[in-house]
């Protein structure tokens, strides 16, 4: 019996919950959002560390053809700086498929910023193959549902609160903005008003969730031991949403904690 209990941990940790990506839908109101962009739906995918990626990319693409988002934000840690002999035109290749021909943009996690600094990739080309831009202390302007909505992204290395304060400097006032961040801290260090809505990643949700203890991988890398692991999060200024990714590291293992697609739908809200 606790032979086979251990076999189905392992294959749960292992096969199941990294592989088979589960569908979270959330809602949150954006003020300044135009009636007509009421109910858009942004898929947000994150922190792809990729190692076997056939079969969960071809599932997020079935989510992505099946749901028919707006928009795919992609949230950065496409590449392992331990894995940084996977080639780069493979994660193209998968990240084109995975966004099904949907409008996406892309920034960069601090992996990614990593592997740079060390002259192992070439993000900005990585994603052009897929069709992607990046957003790297950028401000855009997407019509969607024939109407403007506005995007800064930063990215995920040391200079991620100085993009992000940069593309927020040339915000328009009279359109809602949304922010892309590689990690959730940036929200804490802005000198200036934040976004509407910030979407993050990084955390994965601690990645391995056991009972009774919070977040293993906390133990091992301080930098995780944020207030905002997973969810949507209303505070005073703004809206936080954070997913648990796609991926893994340091472990290739998730516990009570599967790989996920986050659906963000926008609802319009009365204010300011």
């Amino acid at each position: 019996m606790g032979g086979m209990t251990l076999l189905t941990a392992v294959w749960r940790g292992a096969w199941l919950e990294p592989v088979y990506p589960r569908v979270v839908r959330a809602e949150t109101a954006i003020r300044k959002l135009p009636p007509e962009q009421d109910g858009l739906v942004i898929a947000v995918l994150s922190d792809f560390h990729f190692r076997r990626p056939e079969p969960v990319m071809k599932r997020v693409a079935g989510v992505i053809r099946r749901e028919k988002p707006d928009l795919v934000v992609m949230l950065g840690d496409y590449r392992d700086r331990r894995l940084a002999d996977f080639p780069e035109c493979d994660v193209s290749r998968y990240l084109a498929l995975c966004r099904e021909g949907v409008p996406a943009l892309g920034i960069r996690g601090n992996h990614d910023a990593d592997l740079e600094a060390a002259g192992s990739g070439d993000t900005p080309a990585m994603l052009a193959a897929a069709g992607i831009p990046l957003l790297a202390g950028d401000r855009v302007v997407l019509q969607l549902r024939g109407k403007p909505l506005q995007i800064c992204g930063a990215g995920g290395g040391a200079d991620a609160w100085y993009e992000m304060t940069c593309a927020l400097a040339e915000r328009d006032p009279s359109l809602p903005v949304i922010g892309l961040a590689h990690s959730p801290e940036v929200i804490g260090g802005l000198p200036v008003a934040p976004p509407d809505l910030m979407i993050c990643g990084h955390t994965h949700n601690g990645q391995i969730r056991l009972p009774f203890l919070r977040d293993i991988l906390e133990a091992l890398n301080r930098e995780w031991q944020l207030n905002f692991d997973h969810g949507v999060y209303e505070l005073p200024q703004t809206v936080l949403a954070v997913t648990s990714g796609l991926g893994m590291t340091r472990l290739p293992f998730r516990w009570r904690n599967p790989c996920e697609v986050l659906l963000l739908t926008l609802r319009t809200a009365d204010g300011p």
